[in-house]
């Protein structure tokens, strides 16, 4: 197991995690207690830090950078890790994970194009890709906003369509479906989702009983069951996917599916 590199990430608590788990290999013993005592933090300010609980402020980060041993290019690194989990504006997190892939040393593997996460920031972005492996598609912005439901302004459409070439995601040489990249999940997946959220809301109105199906449940389930019902999220999303795929040369209708899950009570309440 190599040293992990602050460059191969683009979450802070990952990385954490993962030094320290190559430092209890080199070093028998080595956990989050030796740790927190090389890096001056009290005893539970690393637990809530890597739990989600709290952000490192500025003494915290020096401490955490120097526990790391990270050099000064590594801590300023660090830093835009901090400000982008931080950051509660997606125009602000947008900027930062522009700074992080425009870094020389970020890891080129990891790099995802600035043209990819514009390309995945509108609801229609997704129902384009698939409308353009239809045989009459037509990658014309007037042909598409007079297909989709809700409605949507021209400029939308022609922004998200013109956004999806410059990306490679739509034409001849196009992926069969859109995966929003792990890499871009502070601002494409967000601003996507958030875009869906909206977009659903009209379809409550806009779209026929007949041809949608709105559900909400809330349940109560033990704390360590939580993992388990968002896996359940995700399975279903899955099986939904395998089942479109089945019917990959026979599709002539597009339909967005949207499914959220949260935990409504956190571990520990929300001061006021």
């Amino acid at each position: 197991m190599s040293t992990p590199s602050v460059f191969e990430f683009l979450d802070y608590r990952r990385f954490i995690e993962a030094w320290i788990e190559w430092k209890s290999t080199q070093r028998p013993g080595y956990g989050l207690g030796i740790f927190a005592m090389n890096a001056g933090l009290a005893r539970a300010t690393l637990p809530n830090v890597l739990g989600g609980r709290r952000h490192p402020n500025q003494e915290t980060r020096e401490g955490i950078a120097r526990a790391l041993h990270l050099d000064a290019d590594e801590q300023v690194f660090l830093g835009l890790l901090v400000d982008l989990q931080r950051a509660t504006n997606l125009d602000e997190q947008g900027q930062i994970l522009r700074e992080i892939f425009g870094h020389p040393r970020y890891a080129a593997g990891q790099r995802v194009e600035t043209e990819v996460i514009e390309a995945l920031t509108s609801w229609c972005s997704g129902t384009i890709v698939e409308l353009s492996h239809q045989a009459d598609f037509q990658a014309d912005p007037e042909w598409i906003a007079a297909r989709l439901r809700p409605e949507t302004g021209l400029p939308e459409v022609a922004q998200a369509l013109a956004a999806l070439q410059d990306a490679g995601l739509v034409g001849d040489h196009a992926p069969h479906r859109v995966h929003t990249p792990s890499q871009v999940e502070h601002i494409a997946a967000r601003r996507a989702h958030m875009a869906a959220l909206d977009a659903s809301k009209r379809a409550l109105v806009e779209v026929p009983r007949p041809e949608r199906s709105f559900h909400v449940v809330t349940i109560s389930v033990p704390a360590d069951v939580v993992p388990s019902v968002l896996a359940e999220t995700q399975a279903f999303i899955a099986r939904l996917r395998d089942l479109a795929d089945g019917y990959r040369d026979e599709a002539d209708t597009v339909m967005q599916v949207g499914l959220q899950a949260w935990r409504v009570v956190p571990e520990e309440p929300t001061p006021r």
